[in-house]
């Protein structure tokens, strides 16, 4: 009788043991499936935003809440979706505590955020196209960023134009006087669609920080943050702070939102590449333990 609860125990720690290392194994696997959303920071692909944290030497971080952060960072707001009525106001804090705000809009989102703050602009969800100054083809115009004393050449994807009031700014960037809106949506050039300088993003000076519109939610990702000035301007803004990309608005499905949720609940669990070394060796001991301790019982 004895010998046989002793089995029956044995047989009950084998397999709770084998439940919880087939529960990490799957996390693993969760944390490291690749991601095909557009913009989503675990995206390995072109569109993706992996390498915004790995072309900052790890200085990125991806955040769901904006309250408490840290004075004088940058925070990169990609608007995918409508933001709730709250973001106006956590903007209006952070500016206060001289943080830089970055905000990437296609598609109008920040006009009611624009206004809040009183400034002349808005974007005009029309897309620009350039058959001259481009990279590739006409879908990415280059456009020239006055940062300082420097300007930087970057290369967008399809960027919307912002109108706006110039005269309040501190910098401008435009396409070269080649490029077009594309009002008929066809991709080409169309007679009575004009061709000039278009305004792809602006900045001011607010509270104490500064704030920024670019509208182009490509700027940054796979595809385009290594060709021309694209990393070296991402560098100019990197040194204003620490960096934090937040993903509330871009539209995230389930499984990217399960693998955020898991690399903040997982000690040394990475944003991109494979299985973390700190995951994998817990693993590795976990079954270790589990084997040693059924060949001790039998």
């Amino acid at each position: 009788m004895l010998n046989r609860l002793k089995r029956l125990r044995t047989g009950r720690d084998f397999i709770l043991m084998l439940m919880f290392t087939i529960l990490v194994s799957s996390m693993s696997v969760l944390i490291n499936m690749p991601s095909t959303s557009p913009y989503s920071p675990y995206n390995v692909g072109d569109r993706g935003y992996t390498q915004l944290t790995s072309l900052t030497l790890g200085t990125a971080k991806f955040i769901k809440d904006l309250k408490n952060l840290e004075q004088k960072a940058l925070i990169i707001i990609p608007l995918n979706s409508k933001p709730d009525s709250s973001l106006p106001q956590l903007i209006e804090n952070l500016l206060e505590n001289e943080a830089t705000v970055v905000i990437l809009d296609e598609d109008g989102y920040s006009n009611d955020l624009i206004r809040y703050f009183e400034l002349k602009a808005k974007i005009d969800p029309v897309k620009v196209l350039d058959e001259v100054s481009k990279v590739r083809s006409r879908e990415y115009p280059l456009a020239d960023i006055k940062f300082g004393d420097t300007v930087f050449e970057v290369v967008t994807y399809k960027p919307s134009h912002i109108v706006i009031d110039e005269e309040n700014c501190f910098i401008i960037a435009k396409t070269s006087r080649y490029a077009y809106a594309d009002i008929d949506n066809n991709g080409y050039y169309s007679i009575g669609e004009s061709m000039d300088e278009y305004i792809i993003g602006c900045g001011w000076r607010k509270r104490n920080g500064y704030l920024w519109l670019i509208s182009d939610l490509d700027i940054f990702t796979n595809e385009l943050i290594s060709l021309k000035d694209n990393l070296e301007f991402l560098g100019r803004l990197v040194s204003l702070g620490k960096v934090y990309l937040v993903i509330d608005y871009l539209g995230l499905g389930s499984i990217d939102v399960s693998k955020y949720l898991l690399n903040e609940l997982a000690l040394g669990v990475t944003t991109w590449g494979n299985i973390s070394i700190a995951l994998l060796v817990y693993l590795i001991i976990l079954v270790a333990s589990v084997m040693m301790k059924y060949a001790e019982k039998h």
